[in-house]
């Protein structure tokens, strides 16, 4: 089992503005192993994470359920927990505009591919901006 802490934020593409954290929003944690339908969900063939990055799509309870995917919330700072089975992962950020409710359904702005390793995680960063969502591992 995997276990640690994430950090959610939004990049600043603006020179002397830092990034800052994303005050609500969900994190999805969808097995690799179900990556083509992610991929189908978002109209995006598969293998093309750049694309799959800038996603935007709606993921309901039918299909989280049906593909094993275990949704997080994170907190007005920023952090969310990671608690999932070693391995590797399609990580969606979702409902973090102020127009977007929390799911169920979720709304989804983009995915990244992630490894995550049997040792504890130091921590999980998920992040959304001009070049789309990057999940990386610290």
């Amino acid at each position: 089992m995997v276990s640690g802490s994430g950090m959610a934020f939004s990049r600043s593409d603006v020179s002397g503005l830092p990034d800052s954290p994303l005050m609500s929003g969900t994190v999805l944690f969808v097995p690799h192993a179900r990556v083509a339908e992610v991929s189908a969900m978002a109209g995006v063939e598969r293998g093309d994470a750049s694309r799959l990055a800038h996603a935007s799509f709606v993921f309901d309870q039918d299909d989280a359920t049906a593909l094993g995917a275990i949704a997080v919330a994170i907190d007005a700072g920023g952090r969310f927990p990671v608690s999932v089975p070693e391995g590797r992962y399609v990580v969606c950020l979702a409902d973090v505009f102020a127009d977007h409710t929390t799911g169920p359904p979720y709304s989804v702005v983009g995915c990244a591919e992630v490894a995550l390793p049997a040792a504890p995680v130091a921590g999980l960063s998920v992040s959304f901006g001009e070049g789309g969502v990057i999940a990386r591992l610290s």
